[in-house]
């Protein structure tokens, strides 16, 4: 079957999907995505992932003029005419221009796309962890860009190539105050001193969709979460440590820096959760 992708408002085969060469886009990483799943034919958080979008485009001065409603439908178009049922999905938005200039102009043009591709369960990963290794401080991007989830994604592409060249699956950034922040493509959860802890958003990272969903599922769980930072000297202490993102779920990690987290196997925090998570997909709508 031909793989077929969304361009503002029609499904082309994906070999022949273009993006203006004048999109800002491309020539500078102006713009927005947002990348979800799907279980079952129905897009998980869909709201979620929407408001975080259409936010960060007020916000950035990235309003494209189309709602809710009508990427819902578009998301959903390009899912079902891929005959897709548990998938992964990303949503692009970017600005047009007349003329190459990193100047601001009021052009009413916008590039939005949509991917949609098979994706496998995640279990394989969850049973086996992952392998993580902490950045020098100053790897992290500016905390006013990291909230935003923005095309310029040349840090986190680093941070993960570093991650490979270390022979590990992911790496944790640090700001220039040596504070954890997030992955490279994931939040980041530690269990410390009983709490389960993941920095705060004013560390510099993205309020992931996932990681709010779990912040809400360890309270119903009777989980003590909070907000904490988190250094490098702290992770010795750390029980357990887990990433999530909206593909992965809930990966827990096994070492960071070739160092075991807690006994060096899945701990018990993040069974209860990813148990959790589970089933809140299964449901589909909000936890």
């Amino acid at each position: 079957m031909t793989e077929l992708v969304y361009v503002n408002g029609e499904l082309v085969p994906a070999e022949r999907a273009v993006v203006p060469l004048l999109d800002r886009g491309y020539l500078y990483g102006e713009g927005l995505f947002e990348t979800m799943r799907s279980y079952g034919g129905r897009i998980f958080a869909l709201d979620r992932h929407l408001r975080r979008l259409l936010s960060s485009a007020r916000e950035l001065g990235l309003e494209f003029g189309v709602g809710e409603d009508d990427l819902a439908r578009a998301l959903m178009l390009t899912l079902e005419a891929n005959g897709l049922s548990d998938a992964y999905l990303r949503l692009t938005v970017s600005q047009q221009c007349d003329t190459p200039g990193i100047e601001s102009r009021a052009v009413e043009r916008f590039t939005i796309s949509i991917i949609a591709r098979p994706l496998a369960d995640p279990s394989n990963l969850h049973s086996q962890g992952a392998n993580v290794v902490v950045l020098e401080p100053g790897s992290a991007p500016p905390t006013h860009l990291a909230r935003h989830k923005i095309l310029s994604y040349l840090a986190y592409v680093r941070a993960r190539a570093a991650a490979q060249s270390a022979f590990a699956d992911e790496a944790l950034l640090v700001n220039a105050a040596g504070e954890i922040t997030e992955a490279a493509t994931a939040n980041a959860f530690f269990v410390r001193e009983g709490r389960l802890t993941t920095p705060p958003v004013t560390c510099g990272l993205l309020p992931g969709v996932t990681r709010e969903i779990v912040l809400e599922l360890a309270r119903s769980q009777g989980i003590e979460a909070i907000e904490s930072i988190v250094r490098p000297a702290d992770i010795p202490a750390c029980s357990e440590c887990f990433l999530t993102n909206s593909i992965v779920e809930l990966q827990p990690v096994t070492s960071i820096d070739a160092q075991p987290v807690g006994s060096g196997a899945p701990g018990p925090v993040w069974a209860v959760l990813a148990a959790a998570y589970s089933r809140a997909t299964v449901t589909i709508g909000e936890p």
